[in-house]
């Protein structure tokens, strides 16, 4: 599975809109589309903010168990 496959399907688990994801972990919505279709990948620092947003950790982002379970549950 594709990084940016990872980002939107633990988005699409977390229920949570692109625009709501961008808002989140802080990054544009254009970064977050232009990531899940795989037009470019995220920056050490995009990666950062998506661990630190979401409460999980790298192991997690990178692990695809997390993403087909979805053991993290969103923050509001």
């Amino acid at each position: 599975m594709e990084f940016g496959d990872k980002i939107k399907a633990l988005r699409d688990r977390l229920k949570l809109t692109q625009r709501e994801f961008a808002r989140q972990t802080g990054l544009s919505q254009q970064s977050v589309t232009v990531y899940e279709n795989g037009l470019r990948k995220p920056s050490w620092e995009s990666v950062q903010k998506i661990v630190a947003g979401l409460g999980i950790t790298y192991e997690e982002l990178a692990d695809k168990a997390v993403v087909k379970h979805g053991r993290r549950s969103r923050k509001v």
